[in-house]
């Protein structure tokens, strides 16, 4: 668009007054007629400048908005949760955002111009390097880890994704930090090897006990065989007594002493047979002891393959559409589709987070109840706004029921857990869920509020209603429904439930949807 500035307007000025004098007066010959159409002309001349004027005044507003979305889309672009870099063929950074300037340590103007290459760790190269070429041979999203060096020789482990724009000369590169979940990692693996050993050195001492209680027993065996002999001997020596007169004294000091024996003997046998019981109880709690540490990496396993899927999930939403937003000519409106739906994969990878905290304090005993002031009916109003994008994508119809007065509404409860506890339900609902529709909702009945979340998915095994609110479970008995995930927030609604006083069940049929209903008391603020 073509703007006019104050020197074209001098410039006009000046080449009018110069017209006007070179040209010969002829208002000596001008007729009332002509005074009257060059009066017209300028009346038309001045509104051809008035709209000249409106139409600089439209322009100078759309360069204003246009200004907005800029700084807008580059505050965006600068903020993310991921570094972006542009780098040509020969792997020089054209063009990167303020995160990746940080990751790699040095500002964001120095590093224009540099190689990418410089900041990849010598044993990591290799694999950039294959990675680099594959981005532009292929021509389509190559990904890889990688070890940066910063500016201080940290390194920071990366997972790297790239993909080359459509005039093969340059590619846009994401770089996600993932130390802290490398690091996680490795700890777990040692806390595994740990339990590992002491379970090894569980065992030893079993086999420990188990020779030891052998050994008493053999000893046990050798106290019998020397009370028989013992008795044979008074035998023989009763026979004797006629001839060994004089060795009777003798006989009954050796009689005495082996009073005194057996007496220690009986002694023995009691501390024997008490040694016994307790070693069978040591017995029994090593075993339990095993059990339990047995459970516990199960456990374990289970927690790490819920977490892995639960956060995957969103972050492949995030990445994902993050992706899209690259593309060349998106509407405002696709823009703003795009980012909501980053929003809620990061609100969803923030909620799995919470359900681990929320486990974590319930398994430490950490989890309290907080009683204030909720209107119930904006929960539920909320719980449907956050979670209906999410239900409409998935082409399902969304409903909710509210039952009391907005005066009625305003209870005491604990805010946190009613939203756990429904949040929890709408996200198994909306899970198991292909067709049909989902409704939540609640009802007064006597001194409760029986909340419910019904429906239409494929339902649960009667088999499955117990195993469904166990933490870390999965219901793998079933071959129709895979539980993976849900145990998790079913079971912290459950221990929500039951902390706030209430009950929570299930109804269900396989195949034709479920209904979960939990209560409440109903406590008037």
């Amino acid at each position: 668009m073509k703007i006019w500035n104050r020197s074209n307007d001098h410039n006009l000025r000046r080449k009018a007054e110069a017209e006007i004098k070179n040209t010969p007066s002829k208002n000596s010959s001008l007729s009332e007629i002509d005074i009257q159409k060059l009066l017209h002309e300028l009346e038309v001349h001045q509104v051809e400048l008035e709209m000249q004027n409106q139409e600089l005044n439209r322009a100078h507003s759309e360069i204003s908005e246009t200004l907005k979305l800029y700084k807008e889309y580059n505050s965006l672009y600068d903020f993310a949760p991921v570094g972006f870099l542009v780098l040509s063929q020969e792997g020089e950074i054209s063009k990167l955002n303020l995160v990746g300037s940080q990751m790699i340590g040095i500002d964001r103007l120095k590093l224009l111009g540099s190689r990418f290459g410089f900041f990849v760790s010598n044993d990591t190269k290799p694999v950039f390097n294959e990675f680099f070429g594959k981005v532009f041979t292929n021509k389509v999203k190559e990904s890889c880890e990688i070890t940066i060096l910063d500016s201080s020789n940290s390194t920071r482990h990366t997972l790297i994704s790239g993909i080359a724009f459509e005039n093969g000369k340059e590619c846009l590169l994401t770089l996600v930090d993932i130390t802290e979940l490398n690091e996680s990692k490795k700890r777990l693996l040692i806390a595994g090897k740990e339990l590992a050993s002491q379970n090894i050195e569980k065992e030893k001492r079993v086999a420990e006990l188990i020779i030891a209680n052998e050994e008493k027993e053999k000893r046990a065996e050798e106290l019998i065989i020397a009370n028989k002999e013992l008795a044979f001997q008074n035998v023989e020596k009763e026979k004797r007594a006629e001839e060994l007169i004089i060795a009777n004294k003798e006989l009954a000091f050796q009689n005495e002493e082996k009073e005194k024996r057996a007496e220690e003997l009986i002694i023995a046998n009691k501390e024997l047979a008490f040694q016994n019981v307790e070693k069978e109880k040591r017995a029994e709690e090593l075993i339990k002891a095993k059990e339990k540490a047995e459970e516990s990496d199960r456990l374990k396993s289970a927690f790490l393959t819920n977490m892995s899927h639960e956060i995957r999930t969103p972050m492949n939403g995030i990445l994902g559409f993050t992706e899209l937003l690259k593309e060349p000519n998106l509407s405002s409106e696709e823009q703003q589709y795009f980012i909501e739906n980053i929003q809620i994969s990061g609100a969803r990878m923030l909620d799995t987070i919470n359900n681990i905290v929320d486990v974590s304090k319930i398994e430490t005993g950490l989890s309290k109840v907080h009683i204030i002031e909720l209107n119930i009916n904006e929960k539920v109003e909320s719980i449907y706004k956050f979670f209906k994008p999410e239900v409409e994508l998935k082409g399902l119809q969304f409903l909710f029921k509210n039952c009391l007065t907005s005066k009625g509404a305003v209870i005491k409860t604990d805010n946190g857990k009613i939203n756990g506890i429904l949040t929890s339900l709408v996200k198994n609902a909306i899970k198991f869920t292909n067709s049909g529709s989902i409704e939540f909702g609640y009802e007064k009945k006597g001194e409760y509020l029986e909340f419910f979340v019904k429906d239409t998915g494929v339902g649960i095994p009667e088999n499955q209603k117990e195993l469904i609110f166990k933490s870390f479970r999965q219901g793998s008995e079933s071959n129709d429904r895979d539980f993976e995930g849900s145990g998790l927030g079913l079971y912290i609604a459950k221990y929500y439930v039951e902390m706030l006083g209430g009950e929570i069940r299930v109804e269900s049929e396989e195949g034709k949807g479920s209904a979960f209903y939990f209560t409440i008391p109903y406590i008037v603020a």
